[in-house]
């Protein structure tokens, strides 16, 4: 039997190049003028609180700097072999397990969730059996896995294109490792200014007589945090986009009518120039709910249902405010477009209801990233604990295996989640650049849904196709 799947799309669409004739041009330059101005003062505050033991003139400034030389002296003093050698496996890990997401998308996305059913299952069983307290936990957990289990089946006809974005996902990433470089030097980069940040917001109560000073700098270091990390955001996007627009031919936007010889490098380029703002915009409105957010908790009653209920709201409103963002980044990524033109056009995908295919990716590929996650998180910590490296180079005073093994783990965490991200940018930007393709006239295909033949060869032309396999076999 053969159907048309979701991926069709027929409701209007704008023009997915509106708003971005002039690629070369700054977009949204005020916010990004007034998000450096913020991020240099605060730092510029952090190093001089370092350095004269307490800027603003406390009176336990002897204090503060002891406090401040104990922590620098215990980073210091962290032993840099277990992290490093985490690092490094997990991200050998990694790569292999993005070259098994490539080679076999639509079984790992089967197993992933089936393993997360089981879990959730296995969960509840020990909840239940454990004690009659806890029969509340166990019940709930059943009724999640239930849940799963029947949206699964609901969705198991759009596993196959959901695959096919995964699989490509992971070529893009495993060709262009640049953006996982850039990953790893951005995210130094906001580790070593947030630590700045930090530091001209940690003085005593004395130093900061203005309470609502204080959150002023929480507001900036959550706003730092956010434009980084969206800068790595379209830097993959722009580096995925460059791929998939690289055969030119009908729909192909002015910006990618040449093949770039170092598309990482332009991409991160686009991103800290021409888009800054666009980012900083952006970012902006999630830094402002994180702020409030985080205001509401330090004041919030323990015991006070109301004030539980409303800062679980907002966490979910941040939460859809950022991953409405992502999607906006994809159309600033792609196209060099101003943040307000971007949002409106991701507002006409969800409107159009074109947008709620690549929700089904995402929720259906998101089961990948968390058992990729924890796999490659264990099997780090499984080999260096059968090459016993944390033991023998643990560096710390009183140090047991069990602290390099640690500190090896969290390190591999943090490798991996970078890894998954980067994947996940480009799944998003793939779904988006099929969306133009179509809204431009290069309508879907109807597929065998029956067979699961979906792929994506099959949404493109033969051109692309040849260029898809091409890339198979180079990869």
């Amino acid at each position: 039997m053969t159907r048309t799947t979701y991926e069709q799309i027929d409701a209007p669409y704008p023009n997915p190049c509106g708003g971005c004739a002039d690629a070369g041009k700054f977009r949204d330059v005020w916010f990004a003028l007034v998000w450096l101005g913020a991020l240099g003062g605060s730092i510029y505050m952090g190093v001089r609180n370092y350095l004269d033991g307490g800027y603003y003139g406390g009176n336990d400034a002897a204090a503060m700097t002891t406090t401040l030389t104990t922590t620098t002296n215990t980073l210091t003093g962290v032993p840099p072999v277990p992290i490093a050698m985490g690092a490094v496996t997990a991200a050998a890990f990694a790569v292999l397990l993005m070259y098994l997401a490539r080679s076999f998308p639509v079984p790992v996305i089967w197993v992933c969730n089936i393993v997360i059913i089981i879990v959730e299952v296995a969960l509840a069983g020990m909840l239940l059996l454990a004690h009659p307290a806890q029969t509340i936990g166990g019940a709930i957990l059943l009724i999640f896995a239930a849940i799963h289990c029947c949206w699964l089946y609901c969705s198991r006809h759009r596993i196959p294109f959901a695959g096919q974005c995964l699989a490509t996902a992971c070529r893009v990433n495993v060709k262009y490792w640049g953006t996982f470089v850039v990953s790893v030097v951005t995210t130094a980069f906001l580790v070593a200014t947030a630590v700045a940040v930090f530091v001209a917001l940690s003085t005593n109560t004395e130093a900061f007589p203005l309470r609502p000073l204080s959150y002023v700098f929480v507001f900036i270091l959550f706003w730092h945090e956010e434009v980084l990390q969206n800068v790595i955001h379209v830097t993959t996007v722009g580096v995925t986009a460059d791929w998939f627009f690289s055969l030119g031919g009908p729909g192909t936007p002015a910006l990618y009518q040449q093949k770039s010889a170092y598309p990482t490098a332009g991409a991160f380029k686009r991103a800290t120039t021409w888009s800054l703002g666009s980012i900083c915009f952006g970012s902006l409105f999630v830094a402002i709910l994180k702020t409030i957010r985080c205001i509401l908790e330090s004041m919030r009653d323990q015991n006070s249902v109301l004030d539980c209920f409303i800062i679980c709201i907002l966490g979910c409103i941040e939460n859809l405010v950022r991953y409405f963002n992502d999607y906006a980044f994809v159309q600033v990524g792609v196209y060099g477009k101003p943040y307000i033109t971007a949002a409106k056009d991701t507002w006409a995908l969800v409107t159009s209801g074109t947008l709620w295919g690549s929700i089904v990716n995402d929720m259906l590929v998101n089961a990948v990233f968390s058992i990729f996650v924890l796999v490659g998180t264990l099997l780090t910590v499984g080999v260096l604990y059968l090459t016993k490296i944390p033991r023998e180079h643990c560096g710390l005073a009183d140090c047991d295996e069990v602290v390099g093994l640690v500190l090896s783990g969290v390190a591999a965490l943090l490798i991996l989640v970078l890894f998954m991200k980067q994947i996940y940018s480009s799944m998003m930007t793939v779904f988006i650049c099929y969306a133009d393709l179509a809204a431009q006239g290069h309508q879907w295909r109807s597929v065998d849904i029956g067979g699961e033949t979906a792929t994506m060869a099959q949404c493109l032309d033969e051109k692309r196709m040849a260029y898809a396999a091409q890339e198979t076999v180079l990869l």
